[in-house]
């Protein structure tokens, strides 16, 4: 392993070399990628301007900021702006349309309200992740410009309702693929030694990061993939500051 090259890495940069760097992450990923935010710099602190057709491109260009190395804190000035306006009736049929496509969360029955582009979720699912998956494809309805997601998760995969439907795929499997994709598509973490074993919505992370900041966002992305508790077991390479 290159020494010089991590110490490279982790070395203070500067606001036009994490404006350059936070532009190139939005150009490699393709659910931010078309709507070419603004990207404004100093000291460390980014905040991004400009518009989007949906909530989750929004959320999406933030996290992708977060994981560039240098930047210490995301002011998400985005605003969810259409082509053309969207009636919320529209709005509406578009989300119902979209969960009953997810191969995740098609099986179940959710009640949506929308109001001036502000979608309400409601519903119960079988597990937390389906719970924020449900959240995730609302989100990236066009037209949509918050959500509140009151998608409750069942005390027992065993309640009334449940016995009708066919087998949904495993959720820890799911979760599990869910949380390693968000680390593939970090900057910082994408090619790190980092294991993840989920087993009843717990996601156990294994391993060694290069840095203590590493280990958090690591954590950090095994929550927003939908896991309820994070054991962190990463190790911190003691080589992280050569």
């Amino acid at each position: 392993m290159n020494h010089e090259l991590r110490r490279t890495k982790y070395a203070a940069r500067s606001d036009q070399d994490i404006a350059r760097a936070i532009l190139d992450t939005f150009r490699f990923d393709p659910r931010v990628l078309s709507y070419q935010p603004t990207v404004l710099v100093h000291n460390g602190i980014v905040t991004l301007s400009g518009a989007v057709s949906n909530l989750r491109a929004k959320k999406d260009a933030e996290r992708d900021a977060r994981d560039v190395v240098g930047v210490w804190d995301v002011h998400n000035l985005l605003k969810v702006r259409t082509t053309r306006f969207i009636p919320d009736l529209n709005i509406h049929n578009s989300i119902k349309e979209a969960l009953a496509r997810d191969p995740y969360v098609g099986l179940f029955d959710f009640s949506v309200h929308v109001r001036n582009g502000k979608a309400s979720l409601y519903g119960q699912v079988g597990s937390h992740f389906e719970q924020t998956q449900a959240g995730d494809v609302a989100s990236g309805v066009n037209g949509v410009a918050d959500l509140d997601n009151w998608v409750s998760v069942a005390a027992s995969p065993g309640f009334d309702g449940f016995q009708v439907y066919a087998p949904k795929p495993n959720a820890d499997f799911a979760l599990a693929e869910r949380i390693r994709s968000r680390w593939f598509w970090s900057s910082a973490l994408h090619n790190q030694d980092i294991e993840v074993l989920v087993e009843k919505g717990r996601a156990t992370l294994t391993g060694t990061v290069d840095t203590w900041l590493d280990r958090d966002q690591a954590a950090y992305d095994a929550y927003n993939a939908g896991a309820r508790y994070v054991d962190n077991d990463l190790l911190v390479s003691t080589m992280g500051g050569l």
